[in-house]
């Protein structure tokens, strides 16, 4: 009996090891990074490239054991990332998001999406012999090598490392993905180090994201419930030296807004929040920015990064006073000191959602 136990589990690794690694393939004596184009097949609008859909380009570098997969996008401090453990037939998929880095895990299994074989087709990219696949469904190729022993076939049910694919995404269309670089180096033994990333199975990520929609369903209402209450008293001065007393400033429309120098989201909304500030500019109306960092801090990040209002430093005491509880907040008073606009998180429409309401309040 424990002679069928051993030769069942044998049989059992020799098929996983024969399906994500080929060991008639030389083995890898360093490591390897492949860069790849990304073509959509029709040409994006500006915002769409702006979109965190939007993939840039892609990376991808491994070795014998481990895989590590970046696509870069144009939104600021977004990232997606794919990692491979061959050692443990594992993958990890995630994001790199305004610097929470988190990825959810299962085993590896081959790709659903259908290809078949074109028998004794090759083609040669970047001096690398191809197998070449194809959809039922598309008349573009697929690419693969088995050069680099292991497997990389992502959503497809082919055989060996990946070099061309095609993909469709929702909202912005079908593209190509095409390796156009191949660099064999040696890469420090941290870039295939998980440390810094939280890690969750796919159950563990479903609760966890219960509880995420549970806790922004709980922010909304408690929002909401600030509206039409009075704003706290404060009283300030600006790192320009300028006195602010909110009792003066009764008869305008205070524009509000809580951040720090390393909130991405924050960064990000500070053009829109500029621009505001240029539209009402000798208007009624007056525009604060609460910090929590010190002013030396604040001094170097305006060097590279513009941001109009009146800025206040070491604010947290403001904050607390006003219910921050996440960063950006925007809120908007009223010329009776009400709370007439409470919004927290990035918002793209912040812009039009603000402008709307200044002009509403200015107009009563």
């Amino acid at each position: 009996m424990k002679k069928i136990v051993s030769l069942y589990f044998l049989l059992v690794c020799t098929t996983l090891l024969s399906q994500w690694k080929y060991p008639s393939a030389p083995k890898i004596p360093n490591d390897i990074v492949i860069t790849y184009a990304v073509q959509y097949d029709r040409v994006l609008t500006d915002k769409e490239k702006a979109s965190n859909r939007f993939m840039q380009s892609i990376v991808v570098a491994f070795n014998n054991d481990y895989l590590l997969e970046k696509t870069f996008t144009n939104t600021l401090g977004s990232e997606r990332t794919l990692y491979i453990d061959y050692k443990k037939n594992r993958m990890y998929a995630g994001m790199n998001y305004k610097g929470k880095k988190s990825l959810v895990y299962q085993n590896l299994k081959a790709g659903k999406t259908v290809t078949n074989l074109i028998p004794g087709e090759k083609i040669n990219l970047l001096n690398t012999s191809c197998d070449v696949y194809e959809q039922p469904t598309s008349s573009k190729k697929i690419l693969t090598t088995k050069a680099f022993g292991i497997r990389y076939s992502k959503k497809f049910n082919c055989e060996g490392f990946l070099l061309q694919y095609m993909g469709k995404d929702k909202y912005l269309g079908s593209y190509t993905v095409t390796a156009t670089k191949i660099d064999y180096v040696k890469l420090p033994e941290n870039v295939f180090s998980l440390d810094g990333y939280s890690i969750r199975s796919k159950e563990e990520q479903k609760a966890y994201s219960k509880a995420l929609k549970e806790r922004k369903a709980s922010q909304k209402i408690s929002e909401s419930e600030k509206l039409g209450q009075k704003a706290p008293a404060f009283s300030v001065r600006s790192i320009n030296g300028k006195k602010i007393k909110s009792k003066n400033l009764k008869g305008k429309v205070i524009v509000v807004n809580f951040w720090f120098t390393k909130c991405l989201p924050c960064i990000k909304e500070m053009p829109e929040l500029n621009n505001l500030k240029h539209e009402f500019a000798g208007k009624n109306v007056e525009f604060l920015a609460f910090a929590l960092d010190e002013e030396y801090n604040i001094a170097n990040f305006l060097k590279k990064h513009l941001f109009d209002y009146d800025i206040i430093e070491e604010s947290r005491y403001i904050a607390q006073k006003f219910g921050v509880k996440s960063y950006p907040t925007n809120i908007i008073i009223d010329q009776d000191r009400k709370i007439e606009y409470y919004k927290s998180a990035y918002n793209s429409r912040i812009y039009n959602a603000m402008k709307y309401k200044i002009e509403k309040l200015l107009k009563q």
